[in-house]
């Protein structure tokens, strides 16, 4: 029995560690960037917090 859940334990966080890659690889194409930046700023924009700069670092 223990097999069986350390087995779907190490499925689970590949899975995981699958759906986080992909979401990584779409947000840096670059015609979703944009999205991801205004999706940021309005987050921002309900918490109080004031934008992020768009300054290089």
């Amino acid at each position: 029995m223990h097999g069986h859940t350390r087995y779907m334990g190490f499925l689970g966080k590949a899975l995981k560690a699958g759906v986080a890659k992909k979401a990584v690889d779409a947000a840096r194409k670059p015609e979703n960037q944009e999205r991801v930046k205004a999706l940021v700023a309005k987050a921002r924009r309900r918490r109080g917090q004031p934008p992020a700069s768009t300054e290089p670092h």
